[in-house]
């Protein structure tokens, strides 16, 4: 008898000591949050710094996704934190709001999203294998109430190579070349393939809609260019060899798409364009503005740039840019810019009558970093080597004209910036960046009003906070 109560007893003790294990797995996301402000107002949405109201919400840097303890509460360095904004410039001392690893590998949608007071984000994995180790090479999308509220769990993978987006209370992800959006509104965030079929890896989010390509019926010499509504419905068809072949024809087309564009009313699509008849008489790079609320294709309203396929020497566009009456074209190593109906706006140079199309050389390979819109000009900005430029494109008068500017090449900022996950972010006169000079913390940089060859660029300051590791480290090298 006695056996059998010895026996009850450490059956007992096997199964809570098991049962304290399972729940010690089990992170414990809850907390009482912060005071805050809620708002409408959101900045420069996706990478490692987006303005929300009155604060400035950011990636503590780049942690990695190795060696690290990613258990809800203990990340420093990699955490989500925000710092009250003073004239557009970070003020006083930052705090974390979300204590877990943000990381990802992809640079162009990467980085942190705040819709509907959410924060949205990707981190390691924090279970464990049966060796003990996090299972830090899986992903976890994640989301937080923007005062450190109500963290959840959305969609878990078995690697980092899901990019992802969100708008309103929709979730769009691509992996393995599928497309699938998760309801965020349900209680089980319900996902749905919204293709049958793989979808090509050159897709294009903007606002509304996301963009993309497809063989028809699997046939690689015929595609389809396509879009999905963040509204949800049936995907629709934009372009195919039917809307743009002449009548009488049964030309096929292969349709690639370079990059996409947006405004409140419309989008507008660049694709390279390439015929199946003799020599591909209609090869080049085109575009085509789509109605948001009746997106239809009309070949007769589509721009054409070039009459040359997309690898053509200098013409390689990679990112394109409306604004106002023209269209920036940006190659890795060149800008061009276009007047609306698709030929070169041209000015002439030192002097002379002979009028030549504009052609910035960036002298390397640089990344566009976007334009800015003033009162009085059109500011364009972009990097190389870690090294951020701008050039004063236009400027504007009164009644609204844009008069060209000869190149007037500015260095504004000259940090070492890590872009392995996000890229720096310039918000306002300020630019946010991973400091790969200080072990990839979060730094900032204030533009000064009037730069010259003087400018300090190393005049930077830390963003966040520094974790003991790193702290450790700055000692030990300073010494």
């Amino acid at each position: 008898m006695k056996k059998k109560v010895l026996l009850t007893i450490i059956t007992i003790l096997v199964i809570a000591i098991a049962s304290s294990l399972l729940v010690g797995c089990t992170e414990n996301y809850k907390t009482n949050g912060i005071t805050t402000n809620f708002s409408d107002k959101i900045e420069s949405n996706g990478g490692m710094a987006v303005v929300y109201g009155e604060y400035l919400y950011f990636i503590n840097g780049n942690a990695g996704n190795t060696d690290i303890d990613n258990v809800y509460g203990v990340p420093v360095k990699g955490a989500i934190s925000r710092i009250v904004l003073k004239n557009g410039v970070p003020d006083g001392d930052s705090q974390i709001i979300v204590p877990k690893i943000v990381y990802g590998t992809d640079t162009v949608y990467g980085g942190i999203y705040i819709v509907n007071d959410y924060i949205y984000y990707t981190s390691p994995n924090s279970s464990r294998d049966g060796n003990g180790d996090q299972k830090s090479t899986e992903m976890d999308i994640m989301r937080t109430k923007v005062d450190g509220t109500d963290t959840q769990k959305i969609a878990s993978f078995e690697d980092f190579s899901v990019v992802f987006s969100v708008e309103n209370n929709n979730l769009m992800y691509v992996r393995d070349n599928e497309l699938h959006s998760i309801n965020l509104a349900s209680k089980k965030f319900e996902d749905s393939k919204v293709e049958e079929d793989t979808i090509l890896t050159n897709y294009k989010i903007v606002d509304g809609y996301i963009i993309y390509c497809m063989y028809n019926n699997e046939d690689t010499e015929d595609y389809i260019l396509k879009a999905y509504s963040w509204s949800g419905g049936d995907p629709m068809v934009l372009a195919n060899s039917a809307n743009i072949r002449a009548q009488g024809t049964d030309t096929n087309y292969t349709i690639s798409l370079i990059d996409a564009t947006s405004n409140d009313d419309s989008f507008t699509a660049y694709f390279t364009l390439k015929d199946n008849e003799l020599n591909s008489p209609e090869e080049g790079i085109c575009s085509f503005t789509f109605d948001k609320a009746n997106p239809v294709f009309d070949k007769s309203k589509m721009i054409r740039y070039t009459n040359n396929p997309s690898d053509t020497e200098n013409l390689g566009y990679t990112q394109f840019e409306m604004l106002n009456n023209y269209v920036l074209a940006m190659s890795d190593t060149i800008l061009r810019v276009y007047n609306k109906d698709g030929s070169f706006l041209t000015t002439n140079v030192d002097g002379e009558t002979e009028q030549v199309p504009i052609n910035i050389d960036f002298g390397g390979t640089a990344m566009s970093r976007g334009i800015e819109v003033s009162d009085s000009t059109v500011t364009y900005s972009y990097e190389k080597d870690s090294v951020i430029y701008s050039i004063v494109l236009f400027t504007i008068a009164q009644d609204g004209t844009y008069t060209y500017v000869e190149k007037n090449v500015k260095k504004i900022f000259g940090g070492t910036a890590d872009v392995t996950y996000c890229s720096s972010e310039i918000i306002g006169n300020v630019v946010y960046y991973m400091n790969s000079g200080v072990s990839n913390n979060a730094y900032y940089f204030v533009i000064p009003e009037d730069i010259d060859t003087d400018t300090d660029y190393t005049d930077v300051k830390l963003l966040g906070e520094v974790n003991k590791t790193d702290f450790i480290a700055s000692l030990t090298k300073a010494s």
